[in-house]
């Protein structure tokens, strides 16, 4: 398949939802996967644009051919077992019923940080990713240990 130029108007541009040539100087598609050219170009977009991407703090090693490296945070939510029944997704609850079954915890850079197998911990990342209404992104995990 042949490469599409950056910046040129692709053949079946009335059929792609395209980002305004006239305000951006250039036709971007919206299908597949942004490539590391398009993640510059929308980053280098003035604040306030609609199709701006917005990632700080950015590190330029982040940025890869199709995706974003992002780096683990210093906060961590885990789940912890309760002998709570149920939970009435119906009900209200109030923050201390919130917190059961969850402890949130800050382990600086110097420490480690142990995950047991079968136990549900969410993570922070260093950065945060402000995404345009026309992307989207998912998340996935990357070990070390293999």
């Amino acid at each position: 398949m042949p490469q599409k130029k950056i910046g040129s108007k692709p053949k079946n541009a009335k059929r792609l939802r395209v980002i305004d040539k006239e305000r951006h100087g250039r036709w971007v598609s919206h299908k597949g996967v942004l490539s590391g050219p398009d993640m510059y170009f929308r980053l280098r977009l003035p604040i306030g644009d609609s199709a701006r991407l917005d990632i700080t703090p950015l590190v330029k090693e982040a940025v890869q051919e199709a995706s974003l490296d992002v780096r683990l945070g210093n906060w961590f939510t885990v789940a912890r077992r309760t002998k709570l029944k149920a939970v009435e997704l119906g009900k209200k609850l109030d923050e201390q019923q919130l917190m059961i079954g969850r402890e949130e915890s800050f382990v600086p850079n110097d420490k480690s940080f142990l995950i047991h197998p079968g136990d549900l911990v969410l993570g922070s990342t260093l950065e945060f990713v402000g995404l345009p209404g026309d992307l989207m992104a998912f998340v996935e995990g990357k070990s070390s240990l293999g």
